[in-house]
């Protein structure tokens, strides 16, 4: 598994040393996400919608056992927290 971690943190590093813009940063690093899983299942973007009734990317969810069901459980979380706010899960990679 660490040898999976190192790719995207490496990917990682380099973004926060360029001097690019933002958003192109982003696009890069979801790239990099798209084609490297990390761990046994699929990994996860957590999305909220935002004011403008658009959705945004808030988290990346890797790690578990069922990356699915472990950002159904950070959704749980938050809805506890927050219930106005709306929260999906989206395929990564």
């Amino acid at each position: 598994m660490a040898k999976q971690i190192l790719p995207v943190m490496a990917a990682l590093v380099t973004l926060s040393g360029c001097g690019e813009a933002y958003d192109r940063q982003i696009k890069t690093l979801e790239t990099v996400i798209q084609w490297i899983q990390v761990g046994n299942s699929n990994d996860y973007w957590l999305e909220m919608k935002n004011a403008l009734n658009q959705w945004e990317r808030v988290a990346l969810v890797f790690g578990y056992w069922d990356d699915y069901e472990g950002c159904k459980d950070i959704i749980r979380l938050l809805g506890e927290e927050n219930y106005a706010r709306e929260y999906r899960c989206v395929p990564a990679n």
